[in-house]
């Protein structure tokens, strides 16, 4: 059997009519404007920008903030952009030394030939 409740005015009542009629009385109505108002804990959720560590309570802040005014993503990009000219510099000159060393490999046996020449003359 259910049993139906007023905690403001510490009723109760197995009768749904019963509890219904107590809701309309002035005892009922008198003792819950007495009552303290106390707030719903309400669940927030916030938002953090992974850039910049700025809290946001709506997601569509955060969208806003990170498309158009996150200066981390903007330092980030830039910082990428500068990391990916220098890795292709680096790999450049990377080829170009391994040119030069293959030519001096050559080179040597060149010389070398000329060496051995001289000595059997």
């Amino acid at each position: 059997m259910e049993v139906f409740e007023c905690t403001g005015c510490n009723y109760g009542s197995n009768v749904k009519c019963n509890f219904d009629k107590h809701l309309t009385t002035e005892k009922h109505k008198r003792n819950i404007r007495n009552l303290p108002v106390i707030p719903d804990p309400i669940e927030t959720t916030v938002f953090n920008c992974k850039h910049c560590d700025k809290i946001f309570s709506h997601k569509p802040s955060l969208q806003r903030h990170e498309n158009h005014r996150c200066k981390g993503i903007k330092k980030l990009t830039k910082l990428e952009i500068n990391l990916q000219t220098e890795v292709t510099d680096l790999q450049k000159l990377v080829q170009l030394l391994q040119l030069q060393l293959s030519q001096k490999d050559v080179l040597l046996e060149i010389k070398n030939d000329l060496i051995e020449k001289l000595q059997t003359i």
